[in-house]
C-alpha cells in the first residue's frame, strides 16, 4: 500500500466517540504477512487480539482514517489488518487564538526536555517557538497549561510537527525557530477546553 511510507507517524484509537476513547500514538514500521505492524513504545498490556480500533494519519493537508483489528502482539509491535477501504478528509483549519503560553516538549528521537513558547492555539494545533530545530513529521510530547474562569488546567498532546522555519532577530542575531505543530492525541476533554478557551477571547 503506497499511501504508507516509512516512520510515517498514526494514531491508534480505541473506543472510537465513547466516554472511554483513548489515543496512542504509533509509528508505520511495515506491511508483511497482509498485515500492517505498528510500532507503539510502552504499550504494556492495554490491547488485546482481535480487538477492533481505528487507525488514524495525516497527509497533505488531509486526514486519513480506517477501521481494522489487531492481530498480533509482540512487545511494542502491533500487527493490524489492511483495510479495505481508507476514508479521507480534508483538514479544517480552526480559529486560532493569538497567544503566550510557556510549553515543555519531549521528541520521541531525542533524550531530554525542551522548552518553547506557544504563539498561537487552536484545537487542531499550534505554532511554537523554540531555540531548537524541529525535524518535519517528527512526534513530539507537548506539555502547557491554559486558564478558564479562573482554574489552571494542564494539557498533555502527542503532536507532530508539519514544518519548521528559522528565524533571526536581525539587531540580536538571535536564531529561533518558528514550528507548525499538529495535535494527535488531544483528549476531548481537552480539545473542549482549548475551544472553549479560543472562542472566548
Amino acid at each position: 500500500m503506497k499511501i504508507f511510507e516509512a516512520n510515517l507517524p498514526l494514531v491508534l484509537v480505541e473506543n472510537k466517540d465513547s466516554k472511554n476513547e483513548n489515543k496512542y500514538q504509533a509509528i508505520f514500521s511495515k506491511i508483511a504477512l497482509g498485515n500492517i505492524f505498528l510500532d507503539i513504545p510502552k504499550i504494556e498490556n492495554k490491547f488485546s487480539l482481535n480487538q477492533k480500533c481505528h487507525i488514524l494519519f495525516y497527509l497533505d493537508k488531509h486526514e486519513f482514517e480506517f477501521e481494522t483489528l489487531i492481530n498480533s502482539i509482540d512487545s511494542s509491535l502491533i500487527g493490524i489488518s489492511k483495510p479495505a477501504t481508507i476514508k479521507r478528509r480534508k483538514i479544517r483549519e480552526g480559529m486560532r487564538l493569538p497567544i503566550n503560553l510557556l510549553c515543555l516538549f519531549t521528541i520521541w528521537t531525542q533524550e531530554g526536555r525542551f522548552e518553547g513558547t506557544i504563539i498561537n492555539l487552536s484545537t487542531t494545533g499550534c505554532r511554537l517557538m523554540s531555540l531548537d530545530k524541529l525535524r518535519e513529521n517528527s512526534i513530539v510530547t507537548l506539555s502547557f497549561k491554559i486558564r478558564l474562569n479562573g482554574t489552571a488546567f494542564k494539557i498533555i498532546t502527542q503532536a507532530i510537527v508539519k514544518w519548521c522555519n528559522q528565524n533571526k532577530d536581525l539587531e540580536t542575531n538571535k536564531i529561533e525557530y518558528e514550528s507548525g505543530i499538529k495535535f494527535t492525541t488531544l483528549s476531548k476533554e481537552n480539545l473542549t477546553r482549548i475551544n472553549k478557551l479560543v472562542f472566548s477571547n
